[in-house]
């Protein structure tokens, strides 16, 4: 029941509205059963921006899929570079 919350430094200070953070959630019957997606649900919805990927993963969606870890870093540096 892995997840990793992504954002940008923004994020942490000032208006949390308008920040882009990204929640990668490991989509696995241990998630669903503990309720875990519905709590990193939670996370990405502190902005009105946040967006949760569910992924078919395991506890460690890093080393699984680190394609999916890079793709939602650089959609962050993206987002940041453009002003949001």
């Amino acid at each position: 029941m892995s997840f990793i919350f992504i954002v940008s430094q923004e994020l942490v200070t000032g208006d949390n509205e308008r920040k882009p953070p990204i929640v990668l959630s490991a989509d696995n019957e241990i998630a669903h059963l503990t309720g875990a997606l519905e709590h990193h649900k939670e996370l990405a919805s502190l902005s009105t921006r946040g967006e949760q990927v569910l992924v078919p993963s395991g506890h460690n969606i890093h080393y699984e899929h680190p394609e999916v870890v890079a793709e939602a870093i650089l959609n962050i540096v993206n987002t940041v570079r453009q002003g949001m």
